[in-house]
């Protein structure tokens, strides 16, 4: 009876161990996905911004970007970004939130 209890306790930490595992694994590969979406948006606004110089002042139709009004102190900025940029920022709050759920 003590060595089904002592066996019971050792499957008990290794599960421990295994979820442990799992959530470092996830938290890392959310990290990555992360950091290529932030890559790939940086790639695309600098391909962006070189189409801008090269094109006339043509405006983008509000279907292919939303315009964002940041308050920075005094001043407040336009900032204009893609729907694709958007989905991005959503995948860096979620894994932010999910990263801070993990530290509780």
């Amino acid at each position: 009876n003590e060595q089904i209890e002592q066996q019971k306790q050792e499957q008990l930490a290794l599960l421990k161990q295994i979820e442990e595992e799992r959530a470092r694994l996830e938290a890392d590969f959310l990290k990555i996905q992360m950091q290529t979406c932030l890559e790939e948006a940086k790639k695309k606004k600098k391909e962006e911004e070189q189409g801008q110089l090269v094109q006339s002042h043509n405006v983008p139709s509000t279907d292919q970007q939303n315009k964002v009004k940041h308050e920075t102190g005094n001043t407040a900025v336009l900032e204009t970004r893609s729907p694709r940029e958007d989905s991005h920022l959503q995948m860096i709050r979620n894994y932010q939130q999910r990263l801070l759920e993990q530290n509780r």
